[in-house]
């Protein structure tokens, strides 16, 4: 029995975070993979495991520098993270 695609984000962000915290190698993989476009839609499952892990690998990415804060933007990073600090 396979894994929907969707119970697989969560795991799947969560091992992204883990690789990207503070190894430049990897950082740039991701956003040659345009990975940050493929993180930011997880945001909006708010409160879900998944937009916890996708909010972590982006914390991680953006650390990384100017390039990596600037794919987060153009992603949409912004508009999606705000609406998470709503009480």
């Amino acid at each position: 029995m396979g894994s929907s695609p969707a119970r697989l984000a969560e795991p799947a962000a969560a091992a992204i975070a883990a690789l990207v915290i503070d190894d430049d190698a990897c950082c740039q993989a991701l956003l040659q993979a345009q990975g940050t476009a493929a993180l930011v839609p997880l945001l909006s499952r708010a409160a879900s495991p998944a937009a916890v892990s996708a909010a972590s690998a982006l914390a991680s990415l953006t650390a990384s520098g100017h390039p990596a804060r600037l794919a987060a933007r153009e992603a949409g990073a912004l508009e999606a993270l705000l609406p998470l600090l709503d009480p």
